[in-house]
């Protein structure tokens, strides 16, 4: 809930949405008749808005840093460093050395800003897949109805989990704010109609009660 309540305001819709379709997609699923089959079902589903969440609060905090770096400045701040690097006659002396140590720090700070931006498209293709993989869930249920097609469907996402947990595990600096390991323990909380306030403590994802047995 912390790390949802730092997020932007769009941000915040963006992921309301997103729970808002993995609801539909429980209610949507049918009856499972044991209950580790629901437990599987519920916790993919907050797997992936944890991962979600993380990826859009690791997406603001690269915005914000392209937002606060001109990268044309910088660029020409490193070719006149060059310049003048190159005008010094002696290359060996202490005024050399000063300008050859403040241009390694700005090539530096310019490849970390090439970094930010390759990071920021690739959060941006991961945030959309997400987004296009629970539509394709919610609609293959509600066209199906099937408990097996929608446990073969969360197959799916199970390895679109991996695939982006691997990521953000080779790219850690980039999550450090958001580290925890409790997986969408907690949601956001959600809209109501009218626009009134949402409740202080919203609900978690809902498990789907297995089904009693006929006596």
């Amino acid at each position: 809930r912390q790390a949802y309540e730092r997020l932007q305001q769009a941000s915040q819709s963006r992921y309301r949405a997103l729970v808002m379709q993995c609801r539909e997609i429980l209610g949507l699923g049918g009856g499972f008749e044991d209950g580790k089959a629901t437990d599987f079902r519920t916790g993919n589903l907050n797997q992936m808005l944890w991962l979600f969440l993380r990826l859009l609060a690791s997406r603001e905090g690269i915005e914000d840093t392209l937002a606060r770096v001109d990268r044309r400045q910088l660029g020409a701040g490193i070719e006149s460093l060059r310049e003048r690097v190159a005008g010094v006659s002696d290359q060996d002396g202490a005024l050399a050395r000063s300008l050859k140590a403040t241009l390694a720090i700005q090539e530096k700070r310019l490849a970390n800003l090439d970094t930010a931006i390759h990071n920021l498209a690739v959060i941006d293709a991961e945030l959309e897949r997400i987004e296009q993989q629970v539509r394709l869930v919610r609609e293959e249920s509600a066209v199906s109805g099937s408990p097996e097609a929608l446990s073969a469907r969360l197959d799916s996402v199970s390895s679109t989990l991996s695939e982006t947990s691997r990521w953000m595990d080779q790219h850690a600096e980039l999550f450090t704010d958001l580290t925890s390991s409790d997986l969408g323990a907690t949601l956001p909380p959600m809209p109501r109609a009218g626009g009134e306030e949402p409740p202080a403590s919203p609900p978690p994802l809902p498990r789907a009660r297995p089904a009693q047995r006929q006596r």
